[in-house]
């Protein structure tokens, strides 16, 4: 994709992209990374963020995915509605298993700002489908507070972070294919 390489800075987890000038405010992306959460990782962790802020009296992100203990993953987006106003969504979904397993875990959030949709893809088979795919609408456009960095393995409340590992997280401003990607993860 066209988004250029951005140095972060971490002691561990989690790590934080300055995106002072805007640039990362995407409204089509593809977030991809490798995740291992810590065996025995107990309540919300955050895979990662961006943006906060309070929106009509609620804390609310651009968008950020969660996963938790109870095979749950959350994904939270904040949207402009159809009359300018801004909205909040969360959405939890209950997997069949535990993404906190002490595994190797491909996680992949991709967003169409064309189409107002998210999709979440977790895994993949050995035909190429996702194991766990999920797909979201959004409503409308995603708001973003400009200057709030991307965190990886947290958000900037320094609340739920991430306790595990992260390899080969990727962020391009276009729409991976899964098909694509499941080939590359099969192949190594």
């Amino acid at each position: 994709g066209g988004v250029q390489p951005r140095s972060g800075r971490a002691l561990g987890c989690p790590v934080r992209i300055q995106d002072a000038d805007g640039q990362l405010d995407l409204q089509t992306f593809s977030l991809e990374g490798w995740f291992r959460a810590a065996s025995g990782s107990k309540g919300w962790r955050a895979l990662f963020s961006k943006g906060y802020g309070t929106i009509n009296g609620r804390n609310a992100y651009s968008f950020a995915l969660y996963i938790n203990d109870f095979n749950e993953i959350s994904a939270w987006f904040c949207t402009k509605g159809a009359n300018g106003e801004i909205v909040t969504h969360e959405q939890k979904v209950m997997g069949d298993y535990s993404i906190c397993d002490g595994q190797w875990h491909y996680v992949s959030l991709v967003v169409n700002g064309a189409k107002h949709m998210a999709h979440l893809f977790v895994d993949f088979n050995q035909d190429g489908s996702p194991s766990w795919r999920v797909q979201y609408d959004l409503g409308g456009e995603l708001v973003y507070n400009s200057d709030e960095p991307l965190v990886l393995g947290g958000n900037n409340l320094s609340s739920w972070q991430y306790c595990g590992e992260i390899d080969e997280v990727r962020l391009s401003d276009s729409i991976i294919n899964a098909a694509d990607t499941a080939l590359k993860i099969r192949s190594g």
